[in-house]
């Protein structure tokens, strides 16, 4: 966090330093919040696909497999296959979305930065 800060108010004139450090700390918790929510709906979403039992789908989501009861031992241990096949499914969705959306950054960001932000940071230092 006091990276971002530091960047935030590193290329601002000095008069809107204070602007630029509240927007960093406004925006960071709302984009991180923003983020769970949305890769909590993507791993929902592929769990309720795969599990037609809601509240088992519900435990999978949580990640609390240890709490499907089926009933019986036999189905137990199928719910409990299919439920660590679905997480999975769903983990794996998600992290190959946050590492397009990463790249796009990185790539938004070599792209918008401007040679005079990146100038006028390094001779601060």
């Amino acid at each position: 966090m006091p990276q971002l800060i530091g960047l935030a108010v590193g290329v601002v004139p000095a008069d809107r330093a204070g602007m630029a450090s509240g927007l960093s700390s406004t925006f960071f918790p709302l984009g991180s919040s923003t983020g769970v929510a949305v890769y909590g709906a993507i791993m929902a979403a592929i769990v309720g696909a795969r599990i037609h039992n809601p509240d088992a789908a519900r435990s999978i989501v949580a990640g609390r497999i240890d709490q499907l009861d089926a009933g019986t031992s036999t189905a137990t241990a199928e719910l409990a296959a299919e439920a660590g096949e679905a997480f999975t499914a769903g983990l794996s969705t998600i992290l190959l979305v946050a590492g397009i959306l990463a790249f796009a950054s990185a790539v938004a960001a070599l792209l918008l930065i401007r040679t005079k932000d990146v100038l006028a940071a390094t001779s601060r230092d």
